[in-house]
């Protein structure tokens, strides 16, 4: 029992860990990129509503793209009253938003077609996307294991004395086999719970903690 006890709280400890994505940290940011020949150097207010970029910015004046070492981009927002600096440091980054702009009609007609070439898990605050490959490499794959053996102890003892309840009254023979039936289900059922639980907090935190590496904020 202390031993089911100690594992389970180390694996609530393995849950409170933080995400961290530590490619966003360090960065040098180098020369201006000119994403796509349909916006040039600096998108301006018109180019930004049509291409639907930069949700969440009020007073939008301009951005600026840079191209940052390792891969990825750093974009400068200018707005009325502030300057905002998002990062993003996915590897296909800008082949993505030059991809995005360069085919924007096309892919308002097909939005899965988009996110299918580009594996798209999701989208940050700016409205730019998240890929598999970037989330990837932040997962730990051990999670949905330590949460599947987890709850199988966790519905080890609930189902031992649920199936020695309901096989008490059927007698000795009949009575082992229920409960013996009860418990594997029961077994099981808390594993595959376990596991699923862990697969979704493996994919769910290194997004957040990408989403909150990404973004925007005030250098001026």
């Amino acid at each position: 029992m202390k031993k089911t006890v100690a594992f389970i709280v180390l694996v609530a400890l393995l849950l409170n860990c933080t995400y961290t994505a530590h490619q966003y940290l360090y960065y040098e940011r180098m020369r201006p990129l000119v994403i796509s020949d349909r916006v040039g150097e600096t998108i301006e207010p018109k180019e930004r509503e049509q291409f639907g970029l930069f949700h969440g910015i009020d007073d939008f004046k301009s951005a600026t793209f840079y191209s940052i070492s390792g891969g990825g981009y750093e974009v400068e927002i200018i707005t009325e009253d502030f300057k905002f600096v998002a990062i993003n440091r996915d590897f296909q980054a800008v082949a993505i938003v030059r991809d995005y702009i360069n085919r924007y009609d096309e892919i308002q007609e097909s939005q899965q077609s988009f996110e299918k070439k580009w594996r798209i898990a999701d989208y940050d605050d700016l409205g730019f996307p998240i890929t598999h490959d970037e989330v990837g490499p932040l997962r730990r794959r051990y999670t949905p294991c330590l949460f599947g053996a987890s709850c199988c102890l966790l519905g080890y003892y609930p189902s031992l004395y649920l199936g020695g309840a309901i096989g008490w009254g059927a007698g000795q023979e009949e009575g082992i086999g229920i409960a013996i039936g009860v418990l594997a289900v029961g077994l099981i059922a808390s594993t595959v719970t376990g596991l699923l639980t862990g697969y979704i907090i493996d994919r769910n935190k290194p997004l957040k903690a990408i989403k909150e590496a990404r973004k925007p904020r005030v250098v001026e």
